[in-house]
């Protein structure tokens, strides 16, 4: 299953690059520019501070976000599948001078070192669960201890969006899906006790304001999941990395 859904996102995207120009590449609305303008504020409104922070982008496209983030953290490391959107987010955001681009397939990608935020605007919903769950799994090896992770998804049916070149590849599904793997994966921690395992702590999740906006929807169709990386000792969430729940936000409040 992993191998045939691959070959569907990969010929998605393939065929948006070719056929598309702009945003159109990575964004499946008419209202894309509209869109894009209001979502990259909202978006990056929820994340921790990201000053002196090291960002894992996957999913990095043309570099929407990338923008965004490298303005604002010490380092970003932006990754995508399709060779040509790398390049395009090279061509608009090398002169930043604090990106690294690399070109691969999300579920497939490894990394040696630890990031202080993995950072993903769409991208589960394009790779069947086995892969997700060893996404999140590769995320919690990939975040420092007392570390974030931020998922955005469209967790709700949208097949009256105007249709792309190629099939759609996305695989739409209700927000509970995410909600759940978030909640039952574990990492296990090497050392003396065998119930000791790392895991991503839902903080908040709610879904994206501007959608709703832009596209006159009386339903929420887009999601966002922001985690905290935590421990687990026989089951038991351990408060170690300062940890207490709070949501961080780069505006300098905190959810109650």
């Amino acid at each position: 299953m992993a191998a045939v859904q691959k070959e569907r996102r990969v010929e998605y995207w393939e065929s948006r690059a070719s056929h598309c120009d702009g945003i159109q590449k990575v964004m499946n609305y008419a209202c894309a520019e509209e869109m894009t303008k209001l979502e990259i504020p909202e978006i990056i409104a929820e994340l921790p501070p990201l000053k002196d922070q090291s960002i894992l982008e996957l999913g990095a496209g043309i570099g929407r976000f990338t923008t965004a983030l490298a303005k604002e953290a010490k380092h970003v490391t932006a990754v995508d599948l399709i060779e040509r959107f790398t390049e395009e987010n090279r061509k608009n955001n090398a002169h930043l001078g604090n990106i690294d681009f690399l070109t691969s397939d999300a579920a497939t990608l490894e990394v040696s070192q630890k990031y202080d935020i993995v950072f993903s605007n769409f991208l589960l919903q394009y790779l069947d669960e086995e892969e997700c769950r060893n996404v999140v799994l590769k995320t919690i090896s990939w975040v420092k201890d007392g570390g974030y992770a931020f998922f955005r998804e469209s967790a709700k049916d949208e097949r009256d969006m105007p249709g792309p070149p190629k099939a759609n590849a996305s695989l739409y599904r209700h927000p509970s899906f995410y909600t759940d793997i978030f909640n039952t994966v574990r990492l296990p921690v090497e050392g003396n006790d065998p119930t000791r395992a790392d895991f991503l702590k839902i903080l908040k999740t709610q879904s994206v304001k501007c959608v709703t906006v832009v596209l006159s929807k009386e339903i929420d169709t887009h999601q966002f999941w922001l985690l905290k990386k935590v421990s687990t000792i026989d089951g038991k969430e351990t408060h170690t990395n300062g940890v207490n729940g709070d949501v961080p936000h780069a505006n300098g409040t905190k959810e109650e």
